[in-house]
């Protein structure tokens, strides 16, 4: 019995301990569960903090940029004034406001746009000046080791009178993310143009990085390379965000570049244009015929403009979309071309002469020079001789690398010297880029490989019919640009004629000829030419006996008699019936020749000739004359399909009104014809201080009669009369001043309507009797 109770004991003992032991196994598994969360969550929790240091660390970074850059700016507000604004901002903040937002429509166009809030400048210097008349864009980017923007506005602020001035605001706007030329921008206006930047008239912006869509995946819409694509979008798009800048802050815009000089009062000239135009129905004024430069808009229309610009910004360059835009809001379904040109005329209005130079010679895509002093010669399966033939003196070759308007004047205006706008540029002889097969530069000062012409001109007196004038390697005598060198004749009276072979041979295939060369007529030019031929290598062919009637294939080139000023582009073409060659010019340049001859400025003479039978003048790379080589060139090549019929004649019932006064309209009763456009003004009261009986002139008390006087011949002698003094408010009889009648609404006519029997021509034949 006492064993059984022992055993029961035991086995209770046993079931204890094992009971026990599942419980302790259980706890240490919930507590190892336990554990294991836990070290989860210090892990999950270490990690975290681990991103918070490294999101803290580029904060701090950020911080730091940002203080440092703010550090600067005030450095260059303590330099400049304590009232110059400085701002850094990506976007505006909730609690900032800008009036008039124009960069809204961005994002219509730009969907990365959308998620930003309110786009302005990075970079504001200056007064954020508004309400003035006029506001001028100057957008900018780095040329690499060169830069024009000082001398650029040194010409454009100087050339202001301080009244202009306070009615203007001069806008640079920096165009490149390149924060070393952004410095340097803002050192060079913040230390040399301290007073305009003080007075508000001077402002300079950043463009935003954030702005641009990314230009990796333009479509490539011409030929050019990829970069030079990127490169003239990015232009456009830079000129439509400084263009809606300037919107709110004038009543007109002017668009210049940062590689131009001002003439003398431009803007008194532009000023007073711009209030004599009596009609508001423009659309803008060319103050320049140069691309983009000096095209004044009304404010107004700056929006309209852009919104066209960034509907084609990948299309085509600036200056070709401004043109487009007539075609699309001016040009009427089935007008024809003329109309639509003469209507083009009376709203895009162009001053002459220009009032701006172009001198910026290293373009803004890198590596490209806007002024090449290149002679490109290319013609199809000839060896081809250049010659240049002189029938008079005082003409010059030079390179336009460098020219520029002569500054040297005094003025108070601004707190720089403009004598040092000259002295800046070096001149650097061109290097030929691509495939080129012949250039001179003449900076070598040598003549090698050229041919002095001995011949004699025909049916001339022996005298004077060698060809012995001069000629000398010089400078130019005004303008001068040391080391920069052209071709001089220096025999008057005399006939000049010298003439190269070129390097190679050209096939005109799938090439353009090109001919390019610069012409000066220092001294002036009486009567004679300046002007290339192009000679075909002939067995006959001799250099030396190179004369007027020497057979070419092509002349191009300025010529002068008298008032007859002429740019030529004549080509000699074989007709393949006859076999006899004919002269076939081109028609005259629409453009007034007489200032190429008379500025006694360096002009640059380019001829393009493609290989789809079109050719191209340009003068100082404008663009005077293009046509077809065989229609537009007189006799043309190809004579017309289809002409007039010289019997036919116009039908005796054809009506050409296209409308006709309404017979059935009756005249208002209310209508008076009798009241006057004018009425004097029944509020208007007589000024304090008006004198009714004084005279407006008095003669004047100090003039003394001279003493050979003689009364018996000259009469009695009076004092010359000048303005009273005392009619400082007004002398003589006052009258109200006149107001526009508000019912005055002239002579009555019935209104047009549409003529029924209206007809219009649209084709030569439409006269045509036989059917």
């Amino acid at each position: 019995m006492r064993t059984k109770h022992v055993n029961v004991l035991i086995a209770l003992a046993a079931f204890v301990l094992f009971s026990f032991s599942c419980f302790c196994i259980s706890r240490m598994t919930q507590t190892s569960n336990q554990l294991i969360n836990c070290r989860n969550h210090i892990l999950e929790f270490k990690e975290k903090i681990l991103r918070l240091k490294n999101k803290t660390e580029r904060n701090r970074q950020e911080l730091i940029n940002a203080l440092s850059k703010m550090k600067y700016e005030m450095t260059q507000r303590e330099n400049t004034s304590t009232d110059l604004v400085e701002k850094k901002m990506n976007t505006l903040g909730k609690g900032e406001t800008v009036s008039n937002n124009t960069f809204e429509v961005l994002k219509f166009f730009f969907p990365h746009l959308r998620k930003v809030g309110r786009i302005y400048p990075d970079v504001i210097i200056g007064k954020e000046k508004t309400g003035v008349s006029f506001a001028l864009g100057i957008s900018t980017v780095s040329r690499g080791n060169q830069s024009y923007l000082k001398q650029t506005l040194n010409s454009v602020v100087s050339r202001m009178t301080l009244s202009e001035e306070k009615d203007s605001v001069v806008i640079v706007s920096v165009a490149d993310r390149n924060e070393d030329y952004l410095k340097s921008v803002v050192d060079m206006i913040t230390k040399r143009f301290k007073r305009q930047l003080k007075s508000g008239s001077l402002e300079v912006i950043s463009i935003p990085a954030f702005f641009y869509p990314n230009m990796l995946h333009v479509k490539q819409s011409t030929e050019d390379s990829g970069k030079l694509e990127s490169w003239r979008i990015k232009q456009v798009l830079d000129f439509c965000f400084l263009m809606l800048y300037a919107q709110p802050k004038a009543m007109y815009y002017l668009q210049l570049e940062d590689d131009i000089i001002a003439k003398k009062m431009y803007f008194t000239k532009i000023t007073d244009f711009v209030h004599n135009i009596t009609s508001n129905n423009w659309f803008y004024i060319e103050f320049s015929i140069l691309g983009f430069i000096g095209k004044l808009f009304k404010s107004e229309d700056l929006t309209d403009f852009v919104r066209f610009f960034l509907m084609f910004y990948k299309d085509k360059p600036i200056d070709l979309l401004l043109g487009d835009i007539f075609q699309v809001k001016m040009c009427n379904p089935g007008e024809t071309s003329e109309k639509c040109a003469e209507r083009n005329k009376q709203i895009r209005i162009r001053y002459k002469p220009s009032l701006f130079q172009h001198v910026g010679i290293q373009s803004s895509f890198p590596g490209r020079e806007q002024y090449s002093k290149v002679i490109s010669m290319y013609f199809q399966r000839f060896w081809l001789y250049l010659g240049l033939l002189f029938i008079s003196i005082n003409a010059e070759f030079m390179d336009d690398g460098g020219e520029m308007e002569d500054f040297d004047e005094n003025s108070e205006e601004i707190d720089v010297n403009e004598g040092e706008l000259s002295s800046e540029i070096k001149y650097k002889t061109p290097q030929p880029i691509g495939e080129v097969y012949f250039t001179e530069t003449f900076d070598s000062g040598r003549l090698a490989g050229w041919v002095l012409s001995k011949a004699k001109k025909d049916d001339t007196d022996e005298e004077i019919s060698i060809y012995d004038g001069r000629w000398e390697i010089e400078e130019l005598k005004e303008n001068r640009i040391p080391g920069d060198r052209g071709l001089v004749l220096k025999s008057r009276a005399k006939h000049h004629a010298i003439s190269a072979t070129l390097a190679k041979p050209f096939i005109f295939a799938d090439k353009p000829l090109i001919v390019q060369y610069e012409v000066n007529f220092q001294d002036g030019i009486d009567c004679g030419g300046a002007y290339i031929k192009l000679l075909a290598d002939t067995d006959v062919l001799n250099l030396e006996n190179f004369y007027d009637k020497t057979s070419y294939t092509i002349m191009f080139g300025p010529d002068k008699c008298g008032e007859d000023y002429k740019l030529h582009f004549i080509f000699r073409h074989k007709h393949p019936k006859t076999g006899v060659f004919e002269e076939k010019h081109a028609k005259p340049p629409d453009v007034d020749l007489k200032k190429f001859f008379t500025d006694r400025k360096t002009h640059l003479y380019t001829l393009v000739m493609n290989p789809d039978d079109t050719f191209e003048v340009l003068i100082d790379q404008i663009v005077v004359n293009q046509g077809s080589l065989l229609e537009d060139v007189v006799p043309p090549i190809n004579p017309p399909k289809e002409i007039e019929d010289p019997s036919d004649k116009k039908p005796d019932e054809w009506d050409e009104r296209a409308k006709i006064p309404d017979l059935s309209a009756v005249k208002p009763e209310d209508w008076d014809e009798s009241e006057p456009p004018q009425i004097e003004d029944l509020s208007a009261v007589k000024p304090d201080g008006w004198l009714d009986d004084e005279p407006k002139f008095i003669p004047d008390p100090n003039a003394e009669k001279p003493d050979d006087w003689n009364e018996d011949m000259d009469g009695e002698w009076e004092a010359p009369r000048i303005s009273n003094p005392a009619c400082q408010i007004g002398c003589g009889e006052w009258t109200p001043p006149m107001i526009d009648n508000p019912k005055y609404k002239g002579v009555w006519r019935p209104p047009m309507i549409d003529n029924p029997n209206y007809q219009v021509i649209t084709h030569f034949f439409q006269f045509h009797s036989k059917v």
